[in-house]
């Protein structure tokens, strides 16, 4: 009978263990984003100028492109046809941000239109438009 109460025991202590320890991470992920979030602020205050170069370079290569616009999937992607890449990859969905959201419309453009563009790809992997402009015909 004393050893089955000591081995209840043992797993009523071991299941409350485990479970608070998987606790803290489930509730205080926010609070341990934020923290390195903030110390690295910090640092690239105080850092030296070789620190900040480094920091710099971190950020997305942004490429430019030409190629043929296929349309507007929602205000907030549309789908074009880089020129010159192979069909299998050649059709790419872009985000729309910022002053080029704004100024979509402004754009005029029609399915088959000739457009350059340069961009990113996000840390989400979406490709992200820094530039848009319709090229002249011909």
């Amino acid at each position: 009978m004393k050893k089955t109460a000591i081995i209840i025991a043992l797993l009523v202590l071991l299941l409350t263990v485990a479970g608070c320890a998987a606790m803290p991470q489930a509730s205080g992920s926010a609070t341990q984003t934020a923290a390195p979030v903030a110390s690295e602020s910090a640092a690239q205050a105080s850092a030296s100028p070789s620190a900040q170069e480094s920091a710099v370079q971190s950020e997305p290569a942004v490429v430019s492109a030409e190629g043929i616009y296929q349309g507007q999937a929602d205000n907030n992607f549309i789908e074009i046809r880089i020129a010159g890449e192979p069909d299998e990859t050649a059709y790419k969905v872009f985000m729309l941000t910022g002053e080029i959201k704004d100024n979509f419309e402004a754009l005029g453009l029609d399915t088959g239109d000739n457009v350059s563009l340069s961009y990113y790809e996000n840390e989400n992997g979406q490709l992200v438009l820094t530039e848009l402009a319709k090229k002249a015909a011909g």
